[in-house]
C-alpha cells in the first residue's frame, strides 16, 4: 500500500494521467482485499474519472468493472450490473473478447446472488460459446461453475451435475485449483440434494482434502513471505539506525568542531587582551617612572636656583650699610637692590 501512495505520488506530480489511474485502480483493489469496501469504491471511482476525462478507452471497461464488483461486494446488485453491462459495452466496441467473456461471467455470477439465476444462465451460456471459440481457458472454467450454481438454483440439480463434473475436469486440466476447490464444494452439494449421500461424501471429501492442501501450502508461502519481508523490513530499519547513527556521529564531530573553534577563538582573543592591557601597563609603568625622575630633577633645579639666589642675596647685603647707619646719616634714602647671578 505504501509503495502505491508513493507512485501515486510521483505519477500525480508529473500529470502522468494513465499511471495516475492505475495506481488508482490498485489501490482501490488493496482496500477491496481489505473488504474496506467504501474506501476501495472511492479509488475505482477516482480511476474511472482519470481515464474517461483523458479519454483512455482502453482502460475504462476495468475502470467499471472494478465498480460493478465492488458494488456487488456491498450487495447493491442493481448498481453492480449497470456499471458491468457499461463494462461490457467498452469492451465490446474495442474487440477485447476476453474482456467480454470476463464482463460476462460476472453479470452471470452477479445474477446468481442477486437472486435472478434464469438471467445468469443467458449470460454464461454466451459467454461459454465465445470463451470455447477463443480457447480461454479460465474463461470456460468460470463459465461452467456458474452454469452449475445457477441450475442448482433453480433445482435442476441433473443439469448442474453436468456442468460441475465437466468444470472439475476442466479445472485439473489447466491446473486451476481455486475453481476446483469451488466446483467440489457445489457439486457436493448438489449430490446431498438428490440424496445421493455417499457421492456427496466423498466429493466433500475431495473438496476438504484438496482446500486443507492448498490452504497449508498457501500459509506456508505466507509465512515464508511474511519471514522475507520480515528480514527485508529488519535490514531496511537497521540500515536506517545505521544512517541515523551516521549522520548523528558527523552532526557531532561538526559540533564539536565548531565548539573547539569557538573556545581557540576565544582563548586567542583573551590572549591578545591579556598581552594589550599587560603592555598598556608596562608602558603606562614606564612613563610614570620618567614623570617622577623628571620631578626630582625639576625639585632638585629648583633648589640648585632658590640657593642661589638666597646666596647671592647674602652677599649683596654684606656690602650694604645697616639700617641704623643709613637712618643716622641719611634722611631721605632710596635703595634699589640689582641682584646678579653667580
Amino acid at each position: 500500500m505504501d509503495y502505491s501512495y508513493k507512485a501515486l505520488k510521483i505519477f500525480e506530480n508529473n500529470k502522468d494521467n494513465l499511471n495516475t489511474a492505475f495506481c488508482y485502480s490498485q489501490i482501490g483493489n488493496l482496500y477491496r482485499k481489505q473488504k474496506s469496501y467504501d474506501k476501495a469504491k472511492d479509488y475505482f471511482t477516482k480511476s474511472y474519472l482519470v481515464d474517461s476525462t483523458n479519454n483512455i478507452i482502453e482502460n475504462l471497461g476495468v475502470d467499471l468493472t472494478n465498480l460493478g464488483l465492488i458494488y456487488s461486494d456491498l450487495k447493491k446488485y442493481e448498481k453492480s450490473v449497470y456499471y458491468l453491462e457499461k463494462s461490457l459495452t467498452y469492451k465490446k466496441q474495442l474487440g477485447n473478447k476476453r474482456g467480454v467473456v470476463n464482463s460476462l461471467n460476472l453479470l452471470g455470477a452477479t445474477y446468481i446472488d442477486w437472486g435472478k439465476p434464469n438471467l445468469a444462465i443467458e449470460k454464461l451460456n454466451e459467454a461459454l460459446e465465445l470463451s470455447k471459440s477463443i480457447n480461454d481457458n479460465k474463461g470456460i472454467a468460470n463459465s461452467l461453475i456458474n452454469l452449475g450454481a445457477s441450475y442448482q438454483a433453480i433445482k435442476d440439480y441433473k443439469r448442474a451435475i453436468v456442468y460441475l463434473s465437466e468444470c472439475i475436469e476442466h479445472s485439473k486440466k489447466i491446473g486451476n485449483y481455486d475453481i476446483l476447490i469451488d466446483a467440489y464444494r457445489v457439486l457436493s452439494e448438489s449430490y446431498a440434494a438428490t440424496n445421493n449421500t455417499d457421492k456427496a461424501y466423498q466429493i466433500h471429501l475431495l473438496y476438504t482434502t484438496l482446500k486443507d492442501s492448498i490452504y497449508n501450502s498457501e500459509s506456508q508461502k505466507l509465512m515464508i513471505d511474511m519471514q522475507t519481508k520480515y528480514d527485508s523490513e529488519k535490514k531496511e530499519n537497521e540500515n536506517k539506525l545505521l544512517q541515523a547513527e551516521n549522520s548523528l556521529s558527523t552532526s557531532t564531530i561538526k559540533q564539536q568542531k565548531i565548539t573547539s573553534y569557538f573556545i581557540i577563538g576565544g582563548l586567542v582573543l583573551a590572549l591578545l587582551l591579556a598581552y594589550f592591557v599587560f603592555r598598556g601597563l608596562k608602558q603606562q609603568r614606564k612613563a610614570n617612572l620618567i614623570i617622577s625622575q623628571q620631578k626630582l630633577l625639576v625639585e632638585e633645579k629648583h633648589k640648585e636656583i632658590t640657593d642661589s639666589i638666597n646666596y647671592a642675596e647674602r652677599i649683596q647685603k654684606s656690602f650694604l650699610a645697616s639700617n641704623e647707619l643709613l637712618n643716622k646719616n641719611l634722611k631721605t634714602t632710596l635703595f634699589f637692590f640689582n641682584l646678579k647671578m653667580l
